[in-house]
């Protein structure tokens, strides 16, 4: 059914970056947005579903590029900070735990305005294991990328996951390693590299790398002395580098690493809350913005941060870019909103679909209500939005024109049956980690 969303502050992000205060956004019977607009031209004799959003900031559906689920099961743990004992936890989940920890994951974003997430699903991606993250993600209603891990899982597997994965709603994506440690160390080389990337190119397929790796600093210059190159110099060399590849960290890439990424297309993931907890804050997010380049936001993980609030992600951002900058200009709320919506939607290939309230593209709409007092006395609601608001403010929320979250709406599970079920997983979880490390 049609659905008319008025009375909003409505924040475009078209390419002439339009905004509408009292405007509307119209979603189609068949889930894509008709128009939007000032008040004024609002359709008339409209007859469908009706949101007052007065009061309220109505935007693109927020974009998770880049979310692991199973961390729900890790958050407070002693080992959350250290990404090999995160690993290896990740390493020991069982499929059910895969598929709770997604439900938690998925209940949680979906609530909090995000309508496309990138989770990665962790260790080999039997059928199994790939059936139950994708499940939870779809049963919240959420747009979904899920990003296979191609060394755990092996080509022949991720061929299998491409065939496994079907709706208007999932995508795969592939995981790879490139890092230097990865390379000397042989858990990389350029013929899997290759493989990957002409398998991703076969199915239309991202690619997700993490150049700087897990590694410490020793390690990691050891490695890279040894190479005599970076990940992003070594992709380009072997003719790998373009706009399919998601750059997970940019803290160990240098200057001419960041102007091959802006050369090639691909884009970076921030994950703000999540760096500044593990002490790898950087400045290469307002270089890359300097250059024209794009970025787009994630949340990782809760195991460190104890958060998946996007909202949060894009005021950390501007806070810590500001901060290490010693420059108060140096990232705006405008483009922390940018980099959490159409950039997520760049970086992700959905840039046609999603990412801007347009005509055409698909009805991926959130509503945050912004009357509370938290939120006065706003000036400029953009920036009283990223620096004020947080996800539980998020009103409503529609994916293809359907709403997956309604403020005061009955839940589409039962918290404490899966808040119960977390807990059991967790338990369990944590009894083997800490026999294995006995």
């Amino acid at each position: 059914m049609a659905t008319l969303i008025h009375g909003g502050h409505v924040v475009t992000m078209n390419a002439a970056r339009e905004v509408f205060p009292g405007g509307f956004v119209l979603i189609g019977d068949d889930g894509r947005i008709a128009s939007t607009g000032p008040q004024a031209g609002i359709p008339q004799g409209f007859h469908g579903v009706q949101l007052d959003a007065t009061g309220m900031i109505v935007l693109p559906g927020l974009v998770d590029a880049g979310h692991r689920p199973w961390e729900h099961l890790l958050m407070g743990w002693s080992g959350a900070a250290d990404p090999a004992r995160c690993a290896a936890a990740a390493s020991a989940l069982q499929d059910e735990e895969v598929r709770v920890a997604a439900h938690l994951a998925a209940a949680e974003l979906a609530a909090g305005g995000v309508t496309t997430v990138l989770h990665h699903v962790p260790g080999a991606a039997t059928a199994a294991r790939l059936a139950a993250a994708i499940e939870a993600f779809d049963t919240h209603g959420l747009r979904q990328v899920a990003c296979v891990d191609v060394a755990a899982t092996g080509v022949d597997r991720v061929e299998g996951a491409c065939a496994q994965a079907s709706g208007p709603l999932l995508r795969i994506a592939l995981s790879v390693l490139s890092d230097p440690v990865s390379i000397c160390t042989g858990a990389a080389d350029e013929a899997r590299l290759v493989r990957a990337a002409t398998l991703a190119a076969r199915h239309g397929l991202r690619l997700f790398t993490q150049p700087g790796g897990s590694a410490d600093d020793a390690q990691w210059q050891a490695a890279h002395r040894r190479l005599g190159r970076s990940a992003i110099t070594h992709l380009m060399e072997l003719g790998l580098l373009d706009s399919r590849w998601l750059i997970g960290d940019v803290d160990r890439l240098g200057p001419a690493d960041l102007m091959l990424m802006l050369e090639s297309g691909c884009m970076g993931v921030a994950q703000p809350l999540s760096d500044a907890v593990r002490g790898r804050a950087h400045t290469r997010w307002t270089t890359l913005l300097r250059l024209g380049g794009h970025f787009a936001i994630g949340t990782g993980g809760p195991a460190a941060s104890c958060t998946v609030d996007m909202v949060e992600e894009m005021k950390a951002l501007v806070m810590l870019q500001n901060t290490l900058n010693l420059d108060p200009t140096s990232m705006s709320a405008e483009a922390a909103l940018e980099a959490a919506t159409l950039d997520g939607a760049r970086a992700l290939g959905l840039a046609d679909e999603i990412g801007s309230l347009e005509p055409g593209k698909q009805g991926d709409v959130v509503v945050f209500d912004m009357r509370a007092p938290h939120f006065q006395v706003s000036h400029k609601p953009i920036s009283t939005f990223v620096c004020c608001g947080r996800a539980r403010d998020a009103h409503a929320v529609f994916v293809a024109g359907r709403c997956i979250h309604a403020d005061g709406a009955p839940s589409r599970h039962d918290d404490r049956a899966l808040a119960e079920a977390g807990l059991a997983c967790r338990t369990a979880l944590h009894a083997r980690l800490r026999a294995v490390a006995a």
